[in-house]
């Protein structure tokens, strides 16, 4: 099995170099086409701030396209929500309260951290 892992795949110090002006030509948006790949985890806060995130929600919707051939897993502390242990009253605190933050998320309002990155991923 082999991972992608975004943040070290791309020089966090030269994005301009590593992300071309073409989304559809940056590395993560093709790996995420790529047949090979199977699943995509997103590790979430306890506020899931991570799909508050222009290039994060950018990938959501990628995985989502693709439907049953690329499966989204969301992580946190306690694990992957998905199939999480609800005989635990933690984990069960812990996903109603994620359920209730994802159902006021709002991806229109996902920002970045560079004007010029948000208007290409829109």
């Amino acid at each position: 099995m082999t991972f992608y892992i975004c943040a070290f795949s791309n020089n966090q110090h030269n994005l301009k170099a590593e992300i071309p002006d073409d989304i559809e030509q940056t590395p993560f948006f093709k790996i995420l086409h790529a047949e090979t790949t199977k699943f995509v985890v997103m590790n979430v806060d306890q506020s899931a701030s991570a799909l508050l995130r222009a290039w994060c929600t950018l990938e959501f919707m990628i995985a989502h396209q693709r439907g049953d051939a690329l499966k989204f897993k969301l992580n946190s502390r306690l694990g992957p929500l998905q199939g999480m242990d609800t005989n635990s009253s933690l984990s069960r605190m812990f996903l109603l309260h994620m359920f209730n933050i994802l159902q006021d998320m709002d991806i229109t309002k996902a920002e970045a951290s560079k004007q010029e990155d948000l208007v290409k991923i829109i």
